[in-house]
This record gives structure tokens, sequence and C-alpha cells, in this order.
């Protein structure tokens, strides 16, 4: 009996000791703001500290280059989002010098995952 229970108490402790955090910052120390660049190349995601923190996105797209820019503020596991004309939350996570991003499904289509690299710890 002793055995068994000992056996369950370690298989409880390492699944629950052994998990990493999936969402939002890896640890205390990642640094989100700097220059960013897509996995492919398409695009370059600038990360600004400030009294505001902002950003500024420049993808290529086929119909030319798209440009998006606006405030933002890290909540927990989202990244908050404001433009002049929408507001929305972005899921993401960060470790190292890797961010992972969640475009959520919007009426524009279906949701995407956009992966960067950093390659700059300076914004604009």
């Amino acid at each position: 009996m002793k055995k068994l229970l000992f056996t369950l108490l370690f298989i409880f402790c390492t699944i629950s000791f052994g998990q990493d955090k999936k969402v939002g910052l890896a640890s205390d120390n990642e640094d989100i703001y700097g220059t960013w660049q897509s996995w492919d190349g398409s695009s370059i995601l600038y990360m600004n500290y400030g009294v505001e923190n902002t950003f500024l996105r420049q993808s290529q797209s086929p119909d030319g280059l798209e440009i998006a820019s606006g405030k933002f503020v890290l909540e927990e596991k989202y990244i908050y989002v404001q433009k002049e004309n929408e507001e929305y939350r972005l899921l993401f996570y960060l470790k190292g010098m890797q961010l992972i991003v969640m475009k959520p499904d919007s009426a524009k289509g279906p949701g995407q995952a956009w992966l960067f690299n950093k390659v700059s710890n300076y914004g604009l």
C-alpha cells in the first residue's frame, strides 16, 4: 500500500511540476521591446517602450506594403492592441528571441499564428 501511495504521489508531483508555461511571458526576464522579423521575412515588427508602448508592423502582401501601428499593453497572456479605429487582444508567447502571436478568427478571415525572431533590442 505504501508503495502504491508513493507511486501515485510521485506521478502527481511529476505532472504538476513538469508543466511549462505555454502562453504569455516564459519568465520575468523576457523583453518584448525591440525589432522583430517574421520567420519568412515578410514582416518587420517594432515594439517601442515609452510612456505609452507603441508598435509599428510593416508587412509585404500581394496588395503591396501593409502598415499597422498603434499602442499596446501586456495583459498576462495577451497583448492588448489599440489602433486608431479598433481594439483587440492577441494571445502570445515570448521566450528568449522568439515571439509567437496568435491572430484570432475574424470577419476578414481565419486566425493564424505569426512567428517572429528578435533582430535587435532597439525599436524605432
